[in-house]
């Protein structure tokens, strides 16, 4: 490990259990996806039917917003490829030679075997506040500021190195600075435009539940994927014990 992310984790963890209300309130923000975030989408929606002064200002502003939650996904592709295809990490929790202190209840436990490299939640906390700050600085500034917030609770808690949350910022910057060009966001938002003028119930719909999944998290797609992954195995081991049990015709 290196000395960046040693002398920082281990700097943090004379804290952890020290104050036991700051410890249970973290974890809310660490377990808690209305939290987590809900609240950048808040905002997002918030900028999207929010007055403006010209038509053209409200193109602009819907192209970024759109273009935001492309970089997102795009930015969660690059952080979940990296993690796969570089050396696994361990999470500090898990660190043997740190021995770190994890405060009770924010135990990440089900991280296990899951590589730290980048922090895939930190590039959608980021990637999303980075996106809001050329709209509205304020907005932007306070989006940044709880994202940073958010950041340092996986730090703290043990599931993440420093270094895992400066790579995300790094990938957060860079989709959503591509995404923000104007040839790029307008060639992106047009078709998208065409769906809003045209249908708009359908449009509505498919960002309410787009927004909803990434605020969760994609918990409850990934749970559903699951199930459906273990009823296939099941079902396909069955079939293949059911033909070895038919006696030869």
């Amino acid at each position: 490990m290196n000395a960046f992310d040693r002398d920082i984790l281990l700097f943090l963890n004379r804290y952890a259990g020290r104050w036991h209300s700051f410890d249970v309130l973290l974890n809310q923000f660490q377990e808690n996806n209305l939290l987590k975030g809900a609240l950048f989408f808040a905002i997002i929606w918030y900028l999207w039917f929010r007055s403006v002064r010209s038509e053209r200002e409200a193109l602009e502003v819907h192209q970024r917003l759109f273009a935001t939650i492309c970089a997102l996904t795009v930015g969660i592709i690059v952080a979940r490829t990296l993690a796969d295809l570089l050396p696994f990490r361990a999470r500090p929790a898990f660190e043997p030679e740190l021995h770190l202190r994890i405060p009770p209840g924010l135990e990440p436990t089900n991280l296990m075997t899951w590589s730290s490299f980048p922090s895939d939640h930190a590039v959608v906390w980021f990637t999303l506040a980075f996106g809001i700050l050329p709209i509205d600085r304020k907005l932007g500034a306070l989006a940044c500021v709880y994202a940073l917030f958010l950041a340092f609770g996986r730090v703290y808690t043990g599931a993440h190195h420093p270094t895992d949350i400066l790579a995300a910022v790094a990938i957060a910057a860079g989709v959503t600075w591509l995404s923000h060009r104007e040839p790029v966001r307008t060639a992106l938002y047009t078709p998208v435009a065409r769906l809003h003028l045209r249908h708009p119930g359908i449009f509505y719909a498919g960002a309410f539940l787009l927004t909803y999944e990434i605020a969760n998290l994609f918990d409850q797609v990934r749970d559903l994927g699951t199930i459906a992954w273990h009823v296939l195995h099941h079902t396909h081991s069955f079939e293949l014990m059911t033909d070895q049990l038919e006696p030869p015709h």
